[in-house]
């Protein structure tokens, strides 16, 4: 319809004629009978009336479609075309009748255009048909796997009378299981014809509604509206309350409805022309709130500002702020002001839209103002006032009490108004409560004083001691305040009559005479003595430590003995001596050596100069200086001087410190208030409630997750003190980066990364390219867009320049280029498009332009705070899991910072430009450095001869310059991005070093994804001092390989770094836990697995995820100990108490994986990164973390000289040999070095890398199983050797001395769903031991080959520890001599290491009698590592895999008499006991178990074992001494898969020798268990004394292979037959007969008249009840299904096997 005809009927009509035209604008039946033609047509007659009809109400069709149901479709039924018919052409025709020649929208509800639908086109009238625009987001439903969206078709004028709308699918869909399937699939559900005046916006299946003539509102100075006050909405917004809203109410939309779009209009009338500000009291944009945008009139709907400061108050945990909108000039009359939100928050996966909206202002330009809570607007150019003074009724006063503030203004000039004055709480300069309200009067004259007074609450939480109330004119300065300040000092005020608190003083003490020298005959021993004085008393003891510098490189801390300075006198003198051995890795060198006391500031005048020798025996392993710092905490003034030691532990006052904790994020931080402190209170109150909770469970290590900067450090000090006060040892993760966009180009120079292009361009003009705006990860705001004009046949470049970005909607821009084309010949040209936008990085921030200010805000509160001796460390201070990673890989940052960085990195890199120009192979040499770095990707040529290869390239600044590369040869783009990611480590380095200037802790960063080198940390001191993983999996694999990232980046640093786990969970899936309905861990054991696990890979700390969580459901229910399952707490508890063993933790702070590595890492090849948007990426085969057949892990690194007895290499071609190739060959000979170099594929650009090219032709061949292999040269030196070779004799494998080549190209196996796992082909089949030296047997060389430094016994000091003999075995010893005299009454246990032989006294005290109990008698023992005796096990032959998890240990023990005669014992009949350490590497701890070496069969038996998971350790008591292991027995049954539910069941009691099959192969899981049977199976589990000395019932013969068995089962009062003299041992054993013998074995009985909570428990015999009842409550059993227990069926062997698995787990 016209304009003039709406413009004409507004200002005719009454309001009661205005509501007579809604009412008749809507449609007599959404869902009416249409005529006999199928037409649509108009139910009202009027003009302004919609047009709607059915998809399944179609004049004409053809080609397959018909009417299918659909509950969710409009009516219930849609059309549908689902065909497999070739070469279908089908189409739907609908016939309209327009009422009245007009403007009109066409839209229809169809299927969308992707892979997995057919695509269609539509038409109008006799015109051409056209695709519909591409929409991806916001479906209405789903039918038959399509999902439905609206589509807008057109905005065009229509004629009154009939027209059709036909479409058309003629094509099948591409994206089918294995490729096209054929299959024809669309549909169309509804179309709509809407006047385009009404502004419509599809909103579900709502029918189109007339936009209502609203009042004219009264003209005034500002316009405000209230959010609730609107002129039309959709939705789902409603009105809601809340005291601190404008006027106590605000609009809501808060809802899970799906697909939900929700618009909301607002109409205001502009009194003059003029310029206007447009604020708006808004939810703000972040994860945990729905993003919305705003329109001014027709305009379109653009992205508002992003504000994370200053909210005013929160309401459904929802923060507001002022979003300024627009400055903008508004002509006088109405104007409409919309607002959409069609989108969920991102922060969780609950689908929940939620937004707010609370006031809108419209405020002349002139005016100057700014939001100040929700005061209203006023000129305060206007406004002049002074203040004259105040009162206080109380100088001193408690939290949460009153105080009344007296407050005298004068008016210096006449005033009018409505006015608001406030009073504020400040403490160091940071207000800390405000109260403001308005003027009772109205108008001053000029010189009038004025007094009013106003009530402030003193929060709960305001910092105790010295503070200011001041005063203030809301949005005017004073006249005679001075320095631009707000408000004015009204008076002092002192909280709770104390003074502020002050800082401790530091503790210290001083150093006199410190001597250090080597002992006698040793280079790395050093022995010495110092004196120390106290400068003041202290109430602790401490411990000594000498530290090693060389510079500010710290390099070694040698920890001393225990100081009783508790109660040494201050200023009186103590000598501390000292003697210690260096570490065989540390470079020899000059080093200063201080003498520091823990806890303690050691005040010493001049190191001491020590001078270390180099190393007699080296080592390979790489020696790195110690991070480190020094922490002083402001509460007891106590100095913590802690490092990360070489296996990653971090040493905190010379223990280590292995945190065993989570998560805890903290309501009152997180949803922190400067405006509301009841909310602050209510959540300080729940936090509370969590941490008590978490204190009486034992979970006291945690790290606060997650908290912003804009909590002032007051509120910050209210939770430290909590903290400190109930022991918590804590960290704290505060993000200081928050809401900064970027600046960025988004090049997609690869065809495969999606070039932005327009192809067969034949004429000069506009060209358009429409993007989605989807395709724009973080998309915010449009700036520009380059383009180049392309010949695609020769790459000759036509045109660049720069074009516009236009806004179509808020899902659409269109780049727009002017080309230019000379002459009219028909020449197809394409465009190349690389846009420029604003984005909202995924984890990055706009680091380089605000980075400094980030900095400054984090550094100046962390000043204000007082930190105590728990606090242990800083997480991710940038932002949550900061790095460039996901989305943010594909952007090329726009900032005049990272181009200055970039000019002096280039600079630094290249001295000249001929070397920048050479290294990039510039084919247009760029003439200088700033030139280089302004260079943006266009295209790069793909395919053709010409220009393959070759990357275009424009000057930003001057885009009709271009510049080509060549992106094969050159390194350009990997300069481009190894610039950007350096850039980020520096800062990263740079936040470090600045907060450890204030709070000297490790900060940490956490690392997601596959490794990045900006978490490596290059330098020997500074920066950051730990990398913590998000380290999520269900499998061990799964956490092997997230783990590996991990730790592969801490080795690649410079200096030692914690490695810990920041996150941790089964499923970091939020979405598919929460279906799942599994909380936390399924139990405790998967718990303690799961620990193991990480602590294997190298893990020193854990980090759970995560105790509380109140801010989304899924993160509540599934994950939050809390709210989840609080007997988790518990768990947790127990396993700290278990590693912290000091067996344990020893293990702990020493052990480090030794992995191979396979050099250069890789990229995520799945997705979009940092490489492939330019490049294709074939240059080298990058990889994740692999495994080889015999589960050794292979970490990626980007450092050639990692530490590692095996590297893998792939450098197949440029510019991967170029980048890369270099630092490999500075390693030195490959051949000849100390590592073994495996290189796997290819060598294409052969030469570039000599050593290794050497070997190489360029032949290749097809192996029998097809693969295509390179051809090698095995005659390239004397020394090499071929290792595999095709049939007619060509070389593929080769081997000369350290450097292995293969040539397959396959060489890596990616996972599958059979074998989940990514793994790495020949390693396990290469002997990688050394080919140099004289082999015999020690790692030196020289030895005597038998693993003993000498034939010698020693005799060992025995000491006294928890009621034991201890005795310990050396470093090279295995044999050790102890007195029978330094025993005395007591057991015995001697050490070697992580292997321990106890001895009972009772035994003891025979062989003492047996030697005659005389001076001079003595035990032998003999512990001593051997190879390994034989593979095969004991076993009936089924499907087995034996691995030998350790070394094998023979253990011997011998009686000393006085006259030197020895006894030999051989039989210990369980009065010794031995553990033994196993290699957690791979091995299954659930299959393991101690084995001896039978030396008359050459078997290995078992014997039993207990594992010990933390310390990876079992123990087990011994019948006879021999040789043995830890052995991994993992046994399969071919009629036992993976998925049967009892699969994991038979192979642990397999592998514990309980059950056996009923054949080499077969288990037969389903098959009955007899009487016998069972009973055998219980009497193995409880381990009973098996004998038959007396048949107990006339059916078990004595000779009957169940006889001991059940005799020992009689025995154990566990069995008493059907009768007394008859047990039936074949018949079937029953379930409830089952669980009756269970109950018995394990002592549990039910209380008198419990019943079985089991739907047939009226089946369960009266004599099994109180049994089934028993096993009910303590968890042995749980049904068969729908809550049936099957008493009388007889159990299977699969239920047995359960049964005995769960007594086992029992004990």
């Amino acid at each position: 319809m016209s304009n003039k005809r709406v413009k004409a009927l507004k200002k005719s009509l009454t309001g009661f004629i205005v509501l007579l035209l809604l009412l008749s604008s809507f449609p007599i039946s959404s869902y009416g009978e249409t005529s006999s033609e199928n037409a649509i047509n108009d139910v009202s007659g009027e003009a302004e009336s919609y047009l709607w009809t059915e998809g399944e109400n179609y004049a004409a069709a053809q080609g397959g479609y018909h009417t299918a149901g659909n509950l969710q479709a409009s009516g219930g039924e849609y059309l549908l075309l689902q065909t497999n018919t070739p070469n279908t052409s089908a189409t739907a025709q609908y016939q309209v009748d327009i009422p009245e020649t007009g403007d009109y929208d066409i839209w229809v509800l169809a299927t969308g255009m992707s892979p997995w639908m057919s695509a269609w086109s539509w038409k109008l009238d006799s015109g051409s048909y056209t695709a519909p625009p591409v929409v991806t987001e916001n479906s209405i439903f789903g039918a038959e796997g399509m999902p439905f969206y609206w589509h807008k078709l057109s905005s065009t004028e229509l004629t009154q009378g009939q027209h059709n709308l036909e479409f058309l699918t003629n094509a099948p869909r591409v994206g089918g299981a294995g490729g096209t399937d054929g299959l024809y699939n669309q549909g169309i559900d509804a179309i709509t014809f809407v006047p385009v005046g009404w502004g419509w916006q599809p909103n579900g299946l709502n029918k189109p509604v007339a936009p209502a003539v609203p009042e004219t509102p009264a003209a005034d100075a500002y316009l405000w509206t209230e959010g609730e006050n609107y002129h039309s909405s959709q939705g789902g917004y409603r009105t809601s309350g809340n005291l601190q809203a404008s006027e106590g109410t605000y609009l809501l939309l808060q809802t899970n409805k799906p697909n939900t779009s929700a618009t909301v209009q607002y109409q205001v009338t502009i009194p003059e022309t003029g310029s206007y500000d447009i604020w708006v009291l808004a939810t703000g944009m972040s994860i945990w709130m729905s993003s919305w945008s705003w329109k001014l009139d027709e305009g379109s709907y653009l992205a508002p500002p992003v504000v994370t400061e200053n909210a005013l108050f929160a309401a459904e945990g929802m923060p507001f702020y002022w979003h300024k909108l627009s400055s903008t000039e508004l002509t006088q009359g109405k104007h409409n002001i919309g607002f959409l939100t069609n989108t969920p928050r991102q922060g969780a996966p609950d689908g929940l839209y939620n937004q707010g909206i609370d006031a809108i202002a419209v405020v002349p330009v002139g005016w100057g103002w700014k939001p100040n809570g929700i005061s209203k607007p006023f000129n305060k150019a206007a406004v002049k006032f002074e203040y004259v003074s105040g009162t206080l009724d109380k100088t001193i006063v408690n939290r949460e009490e009153q105080v009344n503030v007296t407050v005298i203004n004068k008016a210096v000039e006449e005033i009018k108004g409505s006015l608001s004055f406030f009073v504020e709480l400040v403490y160091n300069g940071e207000v800390v409560s405000r109260a403001a309200r308005e003027f009772t009067k109205k108008s001053w004259a000029a010189g009038e004083e004025y007094a009013e007074s106003i009530q402030l609450t003193v929060p709960f939480n305001a910092p105790k001691g010295a503070n200011e109330i001041r005063t203030g004119i809301v949005d005017v300065q004073y006249n005679n305040a001075t320095n631009g300040e707000g408000s004015l000092k009204v008076d002092n005020i002192n909280i709770e009559q104390e003074e502020e608190n002050t800082s401790k003083p530091e503790l210290s003490a001083a150093i006199f005479d410190l001597q250090v020298q080597s002992t006698q005959g040793s280079t790395r021993s050093f022995e010495g003595h110092a004196t120390y004085q106290l400068n003041q008393a202290v109430d602790f003891n401490t411990t000594g430590y000498l530290s090693f510098y060389q510079g500010d490189v710290l390099w070694h801390v040698a920890e001393l003995t225990a100081l009783n300075t508790s109660t040494l006198q201050a200023g009186v003198a103590a000598e501390v001596q000292f003697s210690f051995e260096l570490p065989v890795g540390m470079p020899a060198g000059s080093y200063a050596v201080k003498l520091g006391l823990h806890k303690l500031n050691a005040e010493q005048d001049l190191p001491k100069q020590v001078t270390v020798a180099a190393a007699v025996n080296p080592t390979n392993t790489k020696y790195k200086p110690l991070s480190h710092g020094t922490y002083l905490d402001r509460k007891l003034g106590q100095s913590h001087m802690w490092y990360a030691n070489q296996s990653h532990t971090m040493i905190w006052d010379g223990k280590p410190f292995v945190p065993i904790g989570g998560m805890f994020t903290s309501d009152y931080l997180l949803f922190y208030s400067k405006s509301d402190p009841a909310a602050n209170k209510a959540n300080w109150e729940k936090d509370v409630e969590v941490l008590q909770y978490m204190k009486a469970h034992g979970a006291m290590d945690m790290y606060i997750n997650t908290a912003v900067m804009e909590v002032p450090a007051w509120a910050w000090q209210q939770m430290l003190d909590y903290l400190e006060e109930e022991g918590f040892t804590y960290g704290l993760q505060v993000q200081g980066a928050q809401g900064l966009m970027l600046s960025a180009y988004m090049p997609r120079a690869y065809d495969a990364a999606g070039v932005l292009k327009v192809e067969n361009v034949v004429g000069s003009g506009e060209v358009t390219l429409t993007v989605p705006t989807f395709q724009i990860p973080g998309y915010v705001d449009t700036m520009s867009a380059l383009y180049t004009v392309i010949n695609p046949v020769t790459g000759e470049v036509i045109q660049s320049g720069e074009g516009e970005v236009r806004k179509v909607d808020a899902a659409t821009l269109e780049l727009h280029a002017n080309v230019s084309l000379q002459g009219t010949g028909s020449t197809p040209y394409t465009v190349y498009f690389t846009p420029k936008v604003k984005y909202s990085g995924h984890t990055l921030r706009n680091i380089w332009d605000a980075g400094d200010s980030i900095i400054n805000s984090m550094v100046d509160t962390l000043s204000k705070v007082k930190l105590g001796p728990n606090f242990r460390l800083f997480v991710d201070p940038v932002t949550n899991e900061s790095g460039i990673y996901n989305g943010d890989e594909g952007f090329l940052f726009d900032s005049p910072i990272y181009s200055v960085q970039f000019v002096a990195w280039l600079k630094k890199k290249y001295p000249t430009l001929n070397a920048l120009n050479q290294a990039w192979k510039m084919s247009t040499p760029v003439e200088s450095y700033e030139v280089a770095a302004r260079l943006i990707p266009i295209v790069r040529g793909e395919g053709t001869a010409t220009w393959n290869n070759q990357l275009y390239l424009v000057d930003k600044e001057h885009p009709e310059s271009t510049y080509t590369a060549d992106a094969h040869r050159g390194i350009l783009w990997d300069d481009f991005v190894d610039f950007r990611e350096g850039s980020y480590n520096e800062y990263l380095m740079k936040f470090s070093d600045a907060i450890t200037s204030v709070v000297d802790v490790p900060v940490v960063f956490k690392h997601v994804g596959t490794p990045r080198k900006y978490f490596v940390n290059d330098k020997q001191s500074g920066g950051f001092a730990g990398i913590g993983g998000e380290i999520y999996g269900d499998n061990e694999y799964r956490v092997r390989e997230v783990s590996g990232y991990t730790f592969s980046l801490v080795e690649q640093s410079a200096q030692t770094l914690w490695f810990l786990t920041t996150e941790t969970q089964l499923d970091e899936n939020m979405d598919r836990k929460y279906l799942s309905g599994e909380k936390g861990y399924p139990d405790k054991e998967t718990m303690f697995n799961h620990f193991d696990l990480l602590l294997d890979t190298g893990s020193k700390g854990i980090y759970d995820f995560l105790f509380n969580c109140d801010y989304f459901t899924s993160c509540q229910e599934s994950y939050a100990y809390y709210t989840a399952k609080p007997v988790q707490f518990d768990w947790l508890k127990e396993y700290k108490d278990g590693i912290l063993t000091p067996e344990s933790i020893d293990h702990i702070e020493s052990y480090k994986p030794e992995p191979y590595y396979v050099y250069p890492a890789g990229e995520s090849w799945w997705m979009l990164n940092r490489r492939n948007i330019v490049l294709e990426g074939d240059d080298y085969r990058g990889t994740a973390v692999l495994q080889t057949f015999d589960n050794k892990w292979v970490l990626p690194t980007f450092d050639p000289g990692a530490s590692t007895n095996v590297m893998v290499v792939n450098l197949e071609d440029d510019p991967a040999t170029t980048l890369y190739g270099p630092g490999l060959l500075a390693q030195g000979s490959l051949k000849d070095g100390k590592r073994n170099i495996v290189y796997m594929g290819y060598r294409k650009n052969l030469g570039d890398l000599p050593e290794i090219d050497q070997y190489f032709t360029n032949e290749y061949t097809e192996l029998e199983d097809g693969t295509k292999v390179q051809v090698l040269n095995p005659n390239a030196t004397s020394t090499t050797k071929v290792l595999y070779s095709t049939t007619d004799g060509k070389a593929w494998g080769i081997r000369d001395g350290k450097l292995w080549i293969i040539t397959d190209p396959d060489w890596m196996i990616e996972a599958t769903v059979n074998v989940p796992k990514r793994q790495i082909k020949y390693l396990n089949e290469l002997d990688f031991s050394t080919d140099s030296g004289n082999g015999n047997g020690n790692e030196n060389g020289n030895g005597n080959g038998n693993g003993q430094s000498s034939g010698n016994t020693a005799t060992s000091v025995v000491t006294v520890e928890n009621g034991k003999a201890i005795a310990k075995l050396g470093k090279d010893q295995s044999l050790l001599s102890v007195p029978f005299a330094s025993i005395g009454e007591l057991p015995l246990q001697v050490q070697a290491g992580s292997v321990i032989v106890n001895v009972d006294r009772e035994l003891l005290k025979t062989w003492n009698n047996q030697v005659g109990n005389e001076v001079g008698t003595a035990i032998e023992v003999l512990i001593k590592p051997v190879s390994e005796a034989g593979d095969r096990i004991s076993t009936q032959g089924a499907a087995t895999q034996i691995t030998i998890a350790g070394q094998v240990y023979e253990i011997s023990i011998k009686l000393k008499k006085a006259d030197g005669s020895a006894i030999e014992i051989t039989q210990v009949t369980g009065g010794v006991e031995i553990t033994l350490p196993y290699d957690a590497n791979g091995v299954d701890a659930e299959l393991l178990g101690i084995y001896y070496y039978n030396e008359k069969t050459k078997l290995w038996e078992y014997v039993g074992g207990k594992v010990n998971s933390p310390a990876k350790t079992l123990t087990v008591k011994l019948q006879h001494l021999s040789k043995y292991a830890v052995v991994e027995y993992n046994k399969t049954f071919s009629d036992m898969l993976a998925t049967h539910w009892a699969s994991r069941i038979v192979k642990v009691l397999s592998a514990k020798h309980i059950v056996n099959g009923v054949s080499d192969q077969l288990f037969q899981p389903a098959g009955e268990t007899t009487r016998a049977e069972f009973v055998s199976l219980l009497v193995r589990a409880l381990n009973l004394e098996v004998t038959v000395d007396e048949q107990m019932f006339k059916d078990v013969k004595l000779d009957a292979w169940y006889a001991g068995s059940v005799q020992a089962a009689s025995k154990a009062g566990i069995v008493s037959g059907i009768s007394a003299d008859l047990f039936a041992p074949n018949a079937p054993i029953t379930r409830a007969e089952m669980t009756v013998l269970v109950a018995r074995a394990l002592a549990l009985k039910a209380e008198a008249g419990e019943m079985a909570e089991f739907a047939d428990s009226k089946d369960i015999p009266v004599w099994a009840t109180s049994s089934v009842v028993a096993l009910k409550k303590a968890g042995l059993i749980d049904g068969k299904g729908n809550n049936l227990f099957y008493p009388q069926a007889n159990a299977t062997r699969a239920e047995a096997a359960k049964f005995i698995l769960g007594v086992m787990n029992h004990l």
